[in-house]
């Protein structure tokens, strides 16, 4: 006999995996900003200070978000879908569109200081003030860690154990180190040269 499907309220939905695109955005958007000093004439930004440091942090970044969704997929979905049924395909491009986020945050950063100064610090202050605004929303689903059916009947437990462990030293490794190497390519820039 086959189980009802889980009925989670909808209302305030945000999963952790679309937050963490706005973080890979953002991440993106930073080091394409810091990184526009790094940029050599004549070769691929891909292939500048800024992009290497940016996707270290992305790298990371990601290795928490797998370790997140292999200890608990349903939180990372934030209780929207059962994790069971999605094809692996679904699975595999939502975990791509973090490079992709990335990715489209370094290219645009530089683009957006073409068309005005200082504009990339407004978007990366956008997806902030947007993530956290998210977060906020969803923070009854952010603090719940259990099953889809224990979310539904309001069974499900605070975060704890080695999820939380992972969270925090994760997330706290990726800000630390995401945080040292902004400041290693901004140092990066050459000084000016001055007139004699």
């Amino acid at each position: 006999m086959a189980s009802a499907p889980v009925q989670c309220p909808r209302e305030g939905v945000v999963e952790t995996i679309f937050l963490d695109w706005l973080l890979s955005l953002g991440t993106g958007l930073l080091f394409g900003k810091l990184g526009i000093v790094s940029l050599r004439p004549g070769r691929s930004r891909l292939a500048s200070a800024g992009f290497l440091a940016g996707a270290s942090v992305q790298v990371l970044l990601m290795a928490v978000s797998l370790s997140l969704y292999a200890l608990s997929a349903e939180w990372m979905w934030m209780y929207w879908v059962d994790p069971a049924g999605l094809p692996v395909g679904i699975v595999v491009l939502a975990f791509a569109m973090y490079a992709v986020a990335f990715l489209a945050g370094y290219l645009l950063a530089p683009e957006l200081e073409r068309i005005r100064m200082g504009a990339a610090w407004w978007a990366v202050g956008a997806v902030a003030v947007g993530a956290t605004l998210l977060e906020l929303l969803a923070w009854d689903r952010l603090t719940a860690l259990g099953t889809l059916a224990e979310f539904a009947t309001g069974q499900a437990p605070g975060l704890g154990g080695v999820f939380l462990a992972v969270l925090l030293i994760g997330g706290g490794a990726v800000i630390g180190l995401g945080l040292w190497l902004a400041m290693a390519v901004r140092r990066a820039v050459p000084a000016p040269e001055t007139a004699s």
